[in-house]
């Protein structure tokens, strides 16, 4: 979805607002509620755009959201996704996360 690519571009360019919005316009347009397979695809890319920001909590939620449906990939591959950016891999909620998927607790 273009919204998704501008909405990196936008985060890329550390212009906060644009990105911000496209990434919400994304989750409007194609929930995961309406197409979970192309809606989970859609949320990794708006969680990755969340963490080029360092929006820790946006990123938590759209991790539980990720982990919560039906998923071909492994939760840790999703928390590893993300936490390429600095600004995410070091905060305490990220850190509980990643703790708490690699101990095997789901829920």
């Amino acid at each position: 979805m273009i919204h998704a690519t501008l909405g990196r571009a936008y985060a890329a360019l550390r212009q906060r607002e644009e990105a911000v919005r496209e990434a919400r316009l994304v989750q409007e347009l194609l929930p995961v509620t309406k197409d979970p397979e192309a809606g989970r695809e859609l949320l990794k890319q708006t969680t990755n755009i969340y963490a080029q920001l360092g929006m820790v909590d946006e990123v938590v939620e759209a991790i539980e959201t990720l982990v919560s449906i039906p998923n071909p990939q492994p939760p840790l591959a999703i928390l590893a996704d993300v936490g390429r950016y600095p600004a995410i891999r070091d905060h305490p909620l990220f850190q509980a996360l990643v703790d708490r998927y690699a101990d095997g607790v789901e829920n």
